[in-house]
């Protein structure tokens, strides 16, 4: 996945998949669609001016380490539409942005930085989470939703 550089051009490549799969990461540097359930044992990262799609469930971190944590880097998009449980940190770094359509559980703190976006898309998505909420500059939160432990 990602950039590949080719006589002076750059070419996105964009890959879809589907079923039940186990990783131990993933990291998104293009665009990814994913169509069922999938779980990484330590970190996902979309990086920059990337997208992941995904469709179902996901599962990413462990009880065992919650410091491997989701994060959403600058200019990039994670649209979900289904079930989302991070046993880590979540992090939405400048310019980021997270669309739910969904269920988002967060065991760990949520972190959004300077630009960053949340958008409940629906009027039936629920996000709960268990650790802190750390705003570092100003992020954006729209949609109906509802929030479980009133952190938002």
């Amino acid at each position: 996945m990602g950039f590949k550089k080719r006589a002076g051009r750059h070419r996105i490549q964009t890959l879809a998949f589907g079923g039940t799969k186990s990783l131990k990461g993933i990291n998104v540097n293009s665009v990814l669609t994913w169509c069922g359930a999938l779980t990484a044992s330590e970190a996902v990262n979309v990086n920059s001016n990337a997208t992941f799609n995904m469709y179902g469930k996901l599962y990413q971190g462990s009880q065992q380490n919650p410091w491997n944590s989701l994060n959403i880097n600058s200019g990039s998009l994670l649209n979900l539409e289904g079930d989302l449980t991070t046993y880590g940190h979540m992090i939405l770094n400048s310019n980021a942005s997270f669309k739910v359509k969904g269920n988002v559980t967060i065991f760990g703190d949520l972190t959004l930085n300077e630009g960053s976006k949340i958008e409940f898309i629906g009027t039936k998505s629920v996000i709960t989470i268990r650790g802190k909420v750390i705003k570092n500059g100003k992020s954006t939160i729209t949609g109906t939703y509802v929030d479980t432990n009133n952190k938002l």
